[in-house]
């Protein structure tokens, strides 16, 4: 068990640290908020006010990686089903993962969709990497 925790933490750690880097170079996405896509640099430890799966995280998931993106039970097209928070709880590695980088660099929303904000982004990466994810 011991073994397998950390496995997971090192997968956590070397999957944000790399998609941080790929924000920081390449040819820049745009984001909702007007400028270029940008390093997300999550929080060491979960905030005492962290961001809201009902607020802030249900609202950014529906209108950038669920229906009608992608990620959503009747895409068809997904191996991940963002619609509940069991999907995301599910699968959280990989949405922190994807959520930190930028489309240049293979993150989620692919180049050409709607781009959450570089606040928003940081919502999910710190709601799903660093808090893990938790109902509320």
């Amino acid at each position: 068990m011991v073994v397998k925790v950390a496995r997971i933490l090192i997968v956590l750690a070397v999957g944000i640290a790399s998609a941080l880097a790929g924000c920081s170079g390449g040819s820049a996405s745009p984001t909702d908020d007007g400028g270029a896509c940008t390093s997300v640099t999550a929080p060491t430890a979960c905030p005492a006010s962290p961001p809201s799966y009902n607020g802030e995280i249900k609202y950014v998931v529906a209108n950038f990686c669920a229906e009608p993106q992608c990620h959503g039970s009747s895409a068809g097209v997904s191996v991940h089903d963002f619609t509940t928070l069991k999907g995301i709880v599910d699968d959280r590695l990989t949405f922190a993962t994807e959520a930190a980088r930028c489309p240049s660099a293979m993150g989620m929303p692919p180049a050409g969709y709607p781009q959450p904000t570089t606040a928003q982004r940081l919502d999910l990466v710190t709601w799903a990497g660093i808090c893990k994810a938790p109902n509320n």
